[in-house]
């Protein structure tokens, strides 16, 4: 078996690292320049525009919420590549309706692309979220998880700095975002449609290093919309995953708020400054949270516990960190804003720290996907997880949308740490060091037959030093 793995590389089509790279890099040229649109304020318009873009995000993630319950369907019928393709198409047409509206001020195409992107997010999404964990290890789960995350921030860092490049060039167009950056934007999101159609392949195709395969896919054929339906109810009637509904629901809530206050407070070019700053934020934190979350001489439960405990201290410092900020600066949003720039100092600096902390918000997936290994169940699992965050991202951007003072957007804080404690809780209860030969579909990696080998051998050695007579009498009767 050694000359075996020495013979799989990574750079195989049929890898499944490969695969979830090329899924990776989709999501950095998709939702990545997504981000950073949003981080420009408004979807990239003026800072008068919170409101439009507000009522966009809100329909968008409201279809997106459905788009990604059902996104199973899709998955386990036609499959991860098309599924994937699909998902991309509605990036390019938010782009191009947010550049129209800058130029026309017109509604209706932007109100249009929210419809688009909400149903094609979701499978989007579900797609990159179901490859990272069904086509890992369970020792692999957080590096794969990381790539994308990485991958993502990766392409909002290179569009933020991009954006912040031309913006910056053009001082006396204040306020608007140059035509040049809707056009690159509008390029790398088209870009990622051709990789996902030509370089995502049929999971049945998958090989491991090791030579295995993922699961056994023989039913997928005879799959159909119905029956996926009852599988999903099925999921939903186990009581693990839904307690964790509120912690999905609460998992984004901070990106909505943090993207109209960025564009109430802060000038055009601050705002794509500080777009970069979230993007890079995701990067090193997910090379900190992958050796935590891989770490295979500590128990699945314990790496997880850390894992929460060290999201809660992100999460709740920025939280704190950004009231104080607030009440410091006695913001209101019933007047015009105070267009600080990134030249302005500390009221830029500290903002800036702390937003940069909200893109490190990143753990909850794993807790869901350490429940089982079954390539159909994790699909679902994708899916109502993608679905749910986008049930709470449309309401934080409805309400959003009728400006309430900023303050009393804050009961996302009280949310997400319930969530975290809810997170703790399953951890500790429900999360076993592995799920291996309890589901029959899935293929076991060598590297855990080996394990569970090894573990049997010593075990029989132990009983044998103890009684010689015993285990002769257990392997006869097994005979």
């Amino acid at each position: 078996m050694p000359e075996l793995q020495a013979r799989l590389t990574f750079w195989r089509l049929d890898s499944p690292s490969f695969q979830n790279l090329v899924c990776s890099i989709v999501l950095g040229l998709s939702p990545g320049i997504f981000t950073a649109l949003a981080a420009l304020g408004s979807g990239g318009g003026k800072a008068s525009s919170t409101h439009v873009a507000s009522v966009v995000n809100s329909s968008l993630y409201a279809i997106y919420t459905v788009s990604g319950w059902i996104a199973s369907m899709l998955l386990n019928t036609i499959g991860p590549r098309w599924t994937l393709t699909l998902g991309t198409i509605g990036y390019p047409c938010y782009i191009g309706a947010f550049w129209f509206y800058g130029k026309t001020g017109q509604e209706w195409f932007p109100i249009l692309s929210g419809l688009i992107l909400g149903l094609s997010a979701g499978w989007l999404w579900s797609t990159g979220g179901w490859v990272s964990v069904a086509y890992s290890t369970e020792n692999e789960r957080g590096l794969f998880v990381s790539v994308q995350i990485i991958m993502t921030g990766i392409g909002a860092t290179l569009s933020s700095i991009i954006a912040f490049v031309l913006v910056d060039a053009r001082p006396q167009a204040a306020g608007v975002v140059p035509s040049s950056v809707y056009a690159t934007f509008l390029a790398l999101n088209i870009l990622s449609i051709f990789v996902a159609a030509a370089f995502m392949i049929d999971p049945s195709k998958i090989v491991r290093n090791d030579g295995t395969s993922l699961a056994l896919f023989s039913d997928r054929a005879k799959t159909t919309s119905i029956a996926e339906f009852k599988g999903l109810i099925s999921v939903l009637k186990d009581w693990r995953v839904l307690i964790l509904i509120p912690v999905m629901f609460a998992t984004e809530l901070p990106i909505g708020i943090q993207t109209s206050l960025n564009a109430y407070a802060f000038n055009i070019r601050t705002r794509t400054l500080l777009g970069v700053s979230y993007s890079v934020a995701q990067i090193p934190v997910a090379f900190i949270f992958m050796p935590v979350m891989d770490n295979p001489k500590r128990r699945r439960r314990n790496r997880g516990l850390l894992g929460i405990f060290m999201l809660s201290i992100i999460c709740l410092g920025s939280w704190i960190g950004e009231l104080g900020w607030m009440n410091g600066k006695r913001l209101n949003r019933k007047d015009i804003g105070p267009l600080y720039d990134w030249s302005d100092g500390l009221p830029f600096g500290g903002f800036a720290v702390i937003y940069a902390m909200f893109g490190a918000l990143y753990v909850t997936y794993s807790i869901l996907s350490s429940l089982s290994n079954s390539p159909t169940t994790l699909a679902r699992y994708a899916g109502i997880f993608k679905g749910t965050v986008a049930a709470g991202m449309s309401v934080v951007f409805g309400v959003d949308s009728i400006l309430p003072p900023f303050y009393l957007e804050y009961y996302a804080f009280g949310l997400q740490a319930l969530g975290l404690a809810i997170m703790a809780f399953l951890c500790l209860t429900q999360v076993s060091d592995s799920n291996y030969f309890k589901e029959a579909d899935v293929i076991v990696p060598l590297e855990f037959r080996d394990q569970v080998t090894e573990l049997t051998d010593i075990a029989l050695t132990r009983v044998q030093s103890q009684d010689p007579g015993s285990v002769k009498g257990r392997e006869n009767s097994a005979l």
